[in-house]
């Protein structure tokens, strides 16, 4: 499983504060950490704070460390009063996150994935996403080759958000931010994604969005 970059046209994206949860996140839950800027306990949490290295520090103390690929922009302005960013050029710069933070993936499995993002404007790209181990994000398309990747969470050209945290069976069974608004505008925002019983939940700025009941496969 790979954590990868935010792609863009022409200036860094930037990405703040994530953390993965085995478990659903409620929607006052979401709503808190949009608010405050906080987590509740996550199996992974990654403050994205560090100003020079490899090393992604997993602050929930569950040994999830992620590693940064080709030296993204370190302590770049965040979304929160205190800390920094990481800035990333949307074309070769990614943090990969030990697969184990995911889960075992059972019939019973849920999982919930936040983070906050700044992309400016005409930019996009993947925000997180799966690959075969030791393969580079943004190579070949999905089923085409051993370097595969799934989309989980992606800022499409249109500005817009998708999310299939993980295979739906197609490409077609994402799910997509709703009306005219566009995430590519140079704004902090926070995005949240919940899978459980079948169940995905997509949350933009503390609000559920979209969902939709469908099947996800490993």
């Amino acid at each position: 499983l790979r954590f990868t970059s935010l792609h863009h046209q022409l200036t860094n994206g930037k990405l703040d504060e994530a953390a993965i949860y085995q478990r659903v996140l409620s929607p006052a839950e979401v709503t808190q950490h949009y608010s405050a800027g906080n987590t509740l306990a996550p199996v992974a949490s990654y403050h994205l704070d560090e100003t020079s290295g490899t090393a992604a520090a997993d602050a929930s103390g569950n040994g999830y460390g992620a590693t940064y690929n080709v030296s993204p922009s370190w302590g770049q302005a965040g979304a929160l009063p205190t800390g920094t960013a990481v800035g990333f050029n949307g074309t070769s710069q990614y943090a990969s996150i030990p697969a184990g933070a995911f889960g075992n993936l059972a019939s019973a499995w849920s999982l919930s994935f936040e983070t906050w993002f700044n992309v400016p404007a005409g930019g996009s790209g993947v925000i997180l996403s799966q690959t075969v181990t030791g393969a580079t994000p943004g190579g070949a398309a999905p089923g085409t080759t051993a370097a595969d990747r799934v989309p989980a969470l992606q800022l499409g050209t249109d500005g817009k958000l998708r999310s299939s945290l993980f295979w739906h069976g197609g490409t077609s069974n994402r799910l997509l931010s709703p009306g005219s608004t566009t995430y590519n505008d140079g704004k902090w925002h926070h995005v949240a994604v919940t899978y459980g019983n079948g169940v995905e939940t997509l949350y933009i700025d503390g609000i559920s969005v979209a969902q939709q009941a469908y099947t996800q496969t490993t």
